[in-house]
């Protein structure tokens, strides 16, 4: 590998910089496959088959992004809204460049779709998160899960809480009521409307606009950032105290 290294460094590649040794050390690694010190010409060859996906190669365009956030919000109406109905149809809390790419079609969004997706993908990691996508939508929904988990245990276990009437759907005023009893003290109307973003679930008794443990359950599985869930968590008792 040392040869190769040195070649690589002689046709000035990687450009230099503070990682250029890394980035160099970590392609010999990953072309050594089997780790035996070398690297032979078939352990090249399939990069000549291989399409790397657009937005690898793309630069960060903040103006495609602006666009395309444009055309989501005139749609859908507010970021969290297009990512539940649109963008996370899973409910993973991240996206892939694949769903991304079939939002954008769905939406008729003729911009640059990589440049786009590389605004937000700033590590180039190839997901994107909710807190990538919008930072004060992920505030609202890591807020309700760690109060939910600081409180309750899980999220699952904070909706029998929530349904006070035993009846399986909790309606807006419930929801508000026992947000207000527990002291949660984000955006209650919000979180409800984009639980059910499609607004076609309603209690049978009532008539109302209602939600449903799988609208909530989803969030049992989210990751958050570990320091992110300990200081939610700290607020979270900080209000139980008081």
């Amino acid at each position: 590998l040392g040869p190769l290294a040195a070649a690589l460094r002689a046709l000035g590649w990687p450009p230099r910089g503070e990682d250029a040794a890394a980035r160099r050390s970590a392609l010999l690694t990953s072309l050594d496959a089997y780790g035996c010190g070398l690297v032979v010409r078939a352990d090249l060859e399939w990069l000549d088959g291989w399409r790397a996906p657009e937005w690898l190669h793309s630069e960060p365009d903040a103006e495609a992004w602006r666009q395309l956030r444009d055309l989501l919000l005139r749609t859908y109406r507010h970021p969290l809204r297009a990512w539940r109905m649109l963008l996370d149809r899973d409910s993973s809390n991240q996206i892939s460049w694949l769903e991304f790419k079939d939002a954008c079609r769905k939406l008729s969004f003729s911009g640059n779709v990589g440049g786009a997706w590389r605004t937000l993908d700033c590590d180039l990691s190839g997901t994107i998160s909710m807190r990538e996508y919008d930072p004060p939508s992920a505030e609202l929904l890591e807020s309700f899960k760690s109060w939910a988990e600081t409180l309750f245990g899980s999220v699952s276990l904070c909706y029998k809480a929530l349904d006070q009437d035993g009846s399986g759907l909790v309606t807006l005023a419930e929801f508000k009521r026992a947000c207000s009893k527990y002291r949660w003290h984000g955006d209650v109307r919000l979180l409800f409307d984009c639980l059910d973003p499609d607004g076609k679930r309603t209690d049978a008794h009532t008539g109302k606009r209602s939600i449903a443990l799988e609208d909530l359950a989803f969030l049992d599985s989210w990751q958050i950032d570990p320091a992110r869930e300990e200081e939610l968590a700290g607020r979270a008792l900080g209000r139980e105290a008081a």
